[in-house]
C-alpha cells in the first residue's frame, strides 16, 4: 500500500507552499478552497511525480482558529487502499485497538472514502480508496 501524501496544518499557507517549491522542488498541482476559512488547501508535488506523491498545505494551525470552530488538526499521512473493503478493514483493526479516530466515510471530491487512525508519534494516518493524485480540477 503506497503513502500517497502528507498534509499538514501551517500559520501562513504561501510561506509554505513557497518552502516546498523551493527546497523540495514542488509546484502546485491543484488548490481548493479550505472550507474551514477563506483561505486555500494546495496540493503540491515535484514535476512529473504528481500521481505519486502529494504534499497537501493546510491553512490554520489549531492554535489560530477560534476554539469553537475548531474540531481536530487534520495533519496526517497519507495511505492509498485498493478497495472501500480495505479501509473497512484497517478501521476495523483500529477500533479493537482503540486507536480509531474516524470511521470509514465518504467524504466530498477529492478525499474519497476514508477512515482516520491515530498514529503512536500524536498524528494520524489517513487510510482512503477512490482519491485520486495529480493535476485535476480539485476545485469542484
Amino acid at each position: 500500500m503506497p503513502c500517497t501524501h502528507f498534509a499538514v496544518h501551517v500559520p501562513c499557507s504561501g510561506a509554505a507552499v513557497e518552502f516546498l517549491h523551493r527546497y523540495c522542488g514542488t509546484e502546485i498541482v491543484c488548490s481548493r478552497p479550505s472550507g474551514r476559512t477563506d483561505q486555500r488547501v494546495y496540493w503540491c508535488s515535484e514535476p512529473g511525480k504528481e500521481t505519486d506523491f502529494i504534499y497537501v498545505v493546510l491553512p490554520d494551525r489549531k492554535e489560530d482558529i477560534p476554539q469553537q470552530q475548531w474540531r481536530r488538526d487534520l495533519s496526517h499521512m497519507g495511505m492509498s487502499c485498493d478497495s472501500r473493503e480495505e479501509v473497512e478493514a484497517y478501521a476495523a483493526k483500529a477500533e479493537e485497538d482503540g486507536i480509531l479516530s474516524l470511521p470509514p466515510m465518504d467524504l466530498p471530491f477529492p478525499t474519497g472514502y476514508v477512515c482516520l487512525v491515530h498514529a503512536p508519534w500524536g498524528g494520524l494516518v489517513e487510510f482512503s480508496y477512490g482519491q485520486p493524485l495529480g493535476t485535476m480540477d480539485c476545485c469542484r
